[in-house]
């Protein structure tokens, strides 16, 4: 009985060593799950931070685009003005020629 009994307590023995082991070794998991948590945070921040910043970028971006297509439209705009006037000065000029070509028709006949 003896003999039982010695066996029983190595084989407690035996678990309660591979009891600490197996609590030591899920300590360890737990430290490493808590640095991997940490560090996934810290990821979350910068991801967020990339994103704001991106963000920002494109935001500017695009502020630049439309400020471009509206100094675009405004040249074009000011450019139609500017033809329009030039083509209306152009056929008061024309017009002026042809008043001035009758005037010294004219002239010439009474001379």
């Amino acid at each position: 009985m003896e003999s039982r009994l010695t066996k029983y307590d190595n084989q407690v023995f035996e678990l309660d060593r591979d009891l600490e082991s197996v609590s030591g070794e899920l300590d360890a998991m737990r430290a490493a799950q808590e640095e991997l948590k940490a560090e996934v945070g810290s990821l979350e921040m910068e991801v967020a931070r990339v994103k704001a910043k991106f963000s920002d970028e494109i935001n500017k971006m695009e502020e630049d685009k439309l400020s471009t297509q509206r100094d675009l439209e405004s040249f074009r705009k000011s450019e139609q003005i500017y033809r329009e006037d030039s083509e209306k000065m152009l056929t008061v000029l024309k017009q002026k020629i042809v008043s001035k070509e009758y005037e010294i028709t004219a002239y010439e006949q009474e001379l």
